[in-house]
């Protein structure tokens, strides 16, 4: 299992720590890749205890349920060991569980995330799980199959840059814009502007939001002209999507941004959602008042770039989700969660090509 792991990461060096967290759920800011040794112990504890009622009425000639829970207590003990005072589990509670493997596997993965936490050793180390943790970055790890692909190498890129891990086996200047340093994780290439590939990832969003809402059989247009009030250089500028009849009958101007996730990481390792937030009040500012005054509604369609988004994303896409649901024939959670995922997917595949064109070009892509 673990030479398969660091195969699929290439020659990047996986420490002990990185491989406990690759086996992490993915709501967790892990990869989904249990391992026996993490799985074993709550899967046979937990069974045992489920059936100790059973065991007792076919044994109940020579024992009975308290003697079998007295037996097995030695099991639960070697549990709680390993566990923080506050996450450890008492027998009544275990027994009276429905799911006793599902409660026991989740106080250990519980135990080992928080050790995980506190363990990071720099800010961004912290902002990269911490971001896994509260803005769901794994979605685009779960993106449905069939509807978009990432071959190999892209895939290992992305999976890098949400472990924290290199990209780039040294850092150069950037061949893009050779104004900033090109840093080894790729933080850089995710904001910069040389030879357009904000801009593609950008129009990637865009044009999936588009994608999806004529799917939902939702009036929609791409660059309505004149709508969204931009800065004293460019003037007016078209709203990048703009669904007619949202609300009230007034149309919905959207603005897609995509924000720095590692932005300002020293000062505030735990704010993940600090980048999304001030983005979200810089378009408010620019927009939300000239789009009232022409009787539009706007909300900034602002996404993280280790995932997340803003409030008014979050919602738009419920509200797309519901449409869909109905042309669909699915439920609207399961139509809001594929949106999620392949707008998800759609900006790890974008900021891949970023990657691999500036490791190309500097000639120090990781392979």
């Amino acid at each position: 299992m673990y030479d398969a792991i660091r195969s699929l990461f290439g020659s990047c060096s996986l420490l002990p720590e990185d491989m406990d967290r690759i086996s992490f759920p993915i709501s967790k800011s892990g990869f989904g890749i249990g391992l026996a040794q993490h799985t074993a112990q709550p899967a046979y504890v937990g069974s045992v205890f489920h059936s100790a009622q059973l065991q007792s009425k076919l044994l109940s000639s020579v024992t009975s349920e308290e003697a079998l829970v007295n037996h097995y207590a030695p099991l639960l003990s070697n549990v709680n060991a390993s566990l923080p005072v506050d996450k450890q589990i008492s027998t009544p509670v275990l027994l009276a569980s429905s799911e006793p493997q599902h409660l026991l596997s989740s106080a250990m993965v519980a135990s080992r995330v928080s050790a995980f936490v506190a363990s990071c050793g720099t800010p961004r180390e912290l902002r990269v799980v911490e971001a896994g943790l509260k803005c769901s970055n794994g979605n685009w790890l779960e993106a449905p199959y069939g509807f978009d692909s990432m071959d190999s190498l892209s895939w290992r890129c992305a999976a890098r840059f949400r472990l924290g891990k290199p990209i780039f086996s040294q850092s150069v200047p950037c061949p893009s814009c050779r104004r900033e340093p090109l840093d080894i994780y790729g933080i850089h290439a995710t904001y910069c502007n040389g030879d357009g590939d904000c801009i593609h990832r950008h129009n990637a969003v865009r044009d999936l939001l588009i994608q999806m809402c004529r799917s939902a059989k939702l009036p929609v247009s791409d660059h309505e002209p004149g709508f969204l009030l931009s800065d004293t250089v460019s003037g007016d500028k078209p709203a990048d999507v703009f669904i007619r009849n949202w609300k009230l009958g007034r149309g919905l101007c959207l603005d897609v941004c995509i924000a720095n996730s590692l932005e300002n990481c020293n000062e505030n390792p735990s704010d993940v959602l600090g980048p999304l937030k001030r983005k979200v009040a810089l378009k408010n500012e620019k927009y939300e008042t000239r789009c009232t005054e022409r009787g539009f509604m706007f909300k900034p369609f602002v996404c993280g770039s280790l995932g997340g988004f803003s409030d008014d994303a979050v919602k738009v896409m419920k509200d797309i989700g519901k449409s869909s649901s109905a042309v669909l024939g699915v439920t609207k959670g399961v139509a809001v969660d594929h949106i999620r995922k392949r707008v998800a997917f759609a900006i790890q595949k974008a900021q891949a090509t970023a990657w691999i064109r500036r490791g190309h070009m500097a000639d120090v892509l990781l392979p």
